[in-house]
C-alpha cells in the first residue's frame, strides 16, 4: 500500500453507476406493476371460465415463472454490481498513481512541455478507463497548455475535480484552486484565500 496516496482509498460507487442502478430499479418496478395488473386482468377473465383444476395449474405455472424471473434479475443485478465495484477499484489505483506522478512533477521546476509530455504518457490509460467528462476536462487542460493560456491551472483544477467525481467524491464544497494548491504546495491556501476576502 502506498503511503503517499493522494486519493482516499475507499471504494465508493460512482454517480453514473448510482444513476444506472436507479434507472434499472425504476424500470423493473414499472415492469412488475404492469405485470401485476396484467395478471390480475388475466385472472379475472380465467376465473369466469376455468375449472378448479385449471386455476391451480395456472397458479403453479405463474409462480414458477415469477420465481425464475426474480432469480434471473437478482443474478443480473449482482453481476453488474460486482463488475462496477471492480471497475471503480481499478480506476482508483490508476488515478492514484497518476496524481502521485503529477504531484511530483509540480514539486520541481517544470515547463508546459513537461506537462504535455505527462499528458501524452497517461492519455492512453485515461482514454481506456475514464468517463467522458474526465476526458473532456483533460482535453481542455491539454489545449490550454498548448496555447499557454493563463487559465491552464484552472483547467487542471477542473480535471482533478472530474477525477474525484468519477470515483464518487463530491467537490462542490472545495474552493476553486484548492486542489491545485496541493500540487504546487506554496504558502497556505486558506490564509491566502482569507486575505483575498478581507481585501474585498
Amino acid at each position: 500500500m502506498k503511503n503517499n496516496s493522494i486519493l482516499n482509498r475507499r471504494k465508493p460507487a460512482s454517480i453514473e453507476w448510482l444513476l444506472n442502478k436507479t434507472l434499472v430499479i425504476a424500470l423493473a418496478s414499472v415492469a412488475i406493476v404492469l405485470g401485476y395488473i396484467g395478471v390480475i386482468d388475466l385472472w379475472s377473465r380465467l376465473y369466469k371460465t376455468a375449472t378448479s383444476l385449471d386455476i391451480w395449474l395456472i397458479i403453479a405455472v405463474t409462480s414458477l415463472v415469477i420465481a425464475a424471473g426474480l432469480v434471473m434479475f437478482g443474478r443480473y443485478a449482482e453481476r453488474k454490481l460486482v463488475i462496477e465495484t471492480q471497475l471503480i477499484a481499478q480506476k482508483i489505483e490508476i488515478y492514484d498513481e497518476l496524481l502521485i506522478q503529477l504531484s511530483q512533477t509540480f514539486q520541481r521546476n517544470h515547463s508546459n512541455a513537461e506537462l504535455l509530455s505527462f499528458i501524452s504518457e497517461w492519455q492512453s490509460k485515461l482514454i481506456l478507463w475514464s468517463d467522458s467528462p474526465t476526458l473532456y476536462s483533460l482535453l481542455r487542460w491539454h489545449d490550454s497548455l498548448i496555447a499557454q493560456d493563463e487559465n491552464s491551472l484552472k483547467m487542471l483544477d477542473n480535471f482533478l475535480r472530474t477525477l474525484r467525481e468519477e470515483i464518487g467524491h463530491p467537490s462542490s464544497e472545495i474552493e476553486q484552486g484548492a486542489l491545485i494548491h496541493l500540487m504546487i504546495n506554496h504558502d497556505s491556501f486558506l490564509q491566502k484565500h482569507a486575505q483575498l476576502h478581507v481585501g474585498k
